[in-house]
């Protein structure tokens, strides 16, 4: 939350002093929309990575996107001087630099985040999402709020424990059911709200934190028929997107890239 609010702090400092720069520069609303894909689309990518495979880095998903703006940016300028002879707001303000400028912004950090993922590659394990529905539930004990919550009366901890951590499901305080506090091995994330799990965790005086709850030991939520429905859905919002892409990208506007003065009932149309 502080980091948040430090940013919207932070970018209305700085939009307004970009705003005031490209005020006096003389940019007007068509050279800020040229602009605007070559500044967003470089993230595009790399976000769908993040989201749909599991090969691509931490580092690949940082830096793809800033090499990629960097790509546009320098596509976008080269093209211009090239063209026009001179890199300016007029120059910069043309269809065709703008648009090869987004274009590379758009594709570039696809390839740059497969190449970076070879560098120290690693497969991400999915079931890391799982912990995030753990978080709203487990709660980190102290040691010695541990040891008095499960029967060490005078909080000294059992001196015969050895494991780090004992992950035990408990019910909410307004709950009217018990359940066991030496439940063993697995632990099961339950739907219901009305459940707490709690971490107690036993590690040595000087240790910090207890040991993270292995992804074996994490149950998924759904069961087996909910997650072949999420799949189904899955796939056909791929359809969806891929043809939402054609339309909107192909199929609609190509057509009318043409040296044609356009008549009324066209134009309507």
């Amino acid at each position: 939350m502080h980091v948040s609010h430090l940013a919207v702090v932070i970018h209305s400092i700085f939009i307004t002093g970009v705003s005031l720069a490209m005020n006096y520069g003389g940019a007007n609303m068509t050279w800020i929309g040229y602009f605007r894909p070559i500044l967003t689309c470089p993230g595009i990518l790399p976000l769908i990575f993040a989201l749909t495979w599991s090969g691509q880095t931490r580092l690949a998903a940082i830096m793809a996107p800033i090499l990629g703006f960097a790509t546009g940016i320098a596509i976008w300028l080269s093209v211009a001087k090239h063209m026009y002879g001179v890199v300016n707001l007029t120059s910069t303000g043309q269809n065709l630099p703008a648009l090869y400028g987004a274009i590379g912004s758009f594709f570039s950090p696809a390839l740059y985040s497969v190449l970076i993922s070879q560098y120290k590659p690693y497969k991400f394990d999915w079931r890391e999402f799982l912990r995030i529905e753990l978080l709203e539930d487990v709660i980190l004990e102290t040691p010695t709020s541990a040891s008095s919550t499960f029967g060490g009366g005078n909080g000294q901890h059992d001196g015969d424990k050895t494991d780090d951590e004992t992950i035990t499901p408990i019910p909410d305080r307004s709950s009217s059911e018990a359940s066991s506090p030496h439940d063993p091995e697995k632990l099961s994330i339950s739907n219901e709200k009305s459940v707490a799990i709690t971490s107690v965790p036993h590690f040595p005086p000087n240790a910090t934190s207890p040991r993270i709850i292995s992804l074996d030991d994490i149950v998924h939520p759904f069961s087996e028929e909910t997650l072949r429905e999420l799949h189904h859905w899955y796939r056909i919002a791929w359809i969806f997107w891929i043809t939402i892409v054609l339309v909107t990208f192909v199929l609609w506007p190509l057509p009318l890239y043409r040296n044609y003065v356009f008549s009324k009932s066209f134009f309507s149309g």
